[in-house]
């Protein structure tokens, strides 16, 4: 409160919210888990990724062929100007920006399969990337809130009452 006749109000406010999942490259991970039957190994006995169907082993890609993270930081303000120049008369400015952040990474790791016989012999996969591969965006928004109103009420010969709204707003 500025004295009698202006008054401000002030608000403010964070979100951060954090989505970290495994990533499977080129494959919907029910897709995989439908189509392969029980009969592909997922390991070999000495603890190796065996190849499953085609290189679509479904937990090699889980556990070991890379991560997806989002991020989304909403920055968010209000402040509002109250003035009252006579009775019944209030004339309100109000301006809210909001900043959002969003930084998203993607990693694609190739999960390397070896024979089943012979650990030192790789076994190349069609159902992975070539290459490993890093993705990185740092989108930011900006929006703009402004508005005014004019609020006017007065009762006459306490019967009857007069109110009127006029507004203007801008995003």
């Amino acid at each position: 409160k500025f004295g009698n006749k202006v008054t401000a109000n002030f608000d403010m406010s964070a979100v951060r919210t954090e989505n970290e999942d495994v990533n499977i490259f080129n494959n919907n991970i029910f897709l995989v888990a439908l189509i392969m039957p029980a009969i592909y190994d997922d390991y070999y006995s000495d603890g190796r990724f065996a190849l499953g169907k085609d290189g679509r082993n479904a937990l090699a890609q889980i556990s070991q062929g890379g991560f997806k993270k989002d991020v989304v930081n909403n920055f968010s303000g209000r402040i509002a100007v109250n003035y009252k120049p006579i009775k019944g008369l209030t004339l309100t400015g109000q301006a809210a920006p909001t900043l959002i952040f969003s930084p998203s990474k993607q990693f694609i790791k190739v999960v390397e399969f070896t024979d089943a016989l012979d650990a030192s012999k790789k076994v190349s996969v069609g159902a992975q990337p070539a290459s490993p591969s890093l993705k990185e965006d740092r989108p930011y928004f900006y929006r703009f809130n402004g508005q005014f109103v004019a609020n006017y009420t007065n009762s006459f010969k306490d019967k009857h009452n007069l109110d009127a709204t006029f507004g203007y707003e801008s995003n």
